[in-house]
């Protein structure tokens, strides 16, 4: 009788061994399969972001070739467009300023 409690105890502590390595096993490829998202998703964040900043230099390179573009001849263009008239003989307050009075 004691063998046979004995061997159910034996059995009892197997099945309960099992089931801890089947949860420990089942946790470590749960962990790793986190992980793997995780990182994925930081490399997708990193991708984005050095998209945008290769998107932000180009738009400024775009407005700084808009704004060398729009010389000269387009303000005086927009000038006479708009009623202004050229200062001639401007008497200024400050020796070393542009600031003109009338």
């Amino acid at each position: 009788m004691k063998n046979i409690n004995t061997l159910v105890f034996y059995k009892k502590t197997e099945l309960i061994n099992l089931i801890l390595l089947a949860m420990c096993v089942f946790l470590i490829v749960f962990y790793i399969v986190q992980i793997n998202l995780l990182v994925s998703r930081e490399y997708r964040v990193e991708i984005l972001n050095n998209k945008l900043a290769k998107l932000l230099d180009q738009q400024n390179n775009l407005q700084a070739d808009k704004f060398i573009s729009d010389g000269m001849p387009q303000v005086a263009q927009f000038a006479q467009k708009s009623g202004m008239i050229e200062a001639n003989n401007a008497v200024y307050v400050f020796e070393e300023s542009s600031f003109a009075q009338r």
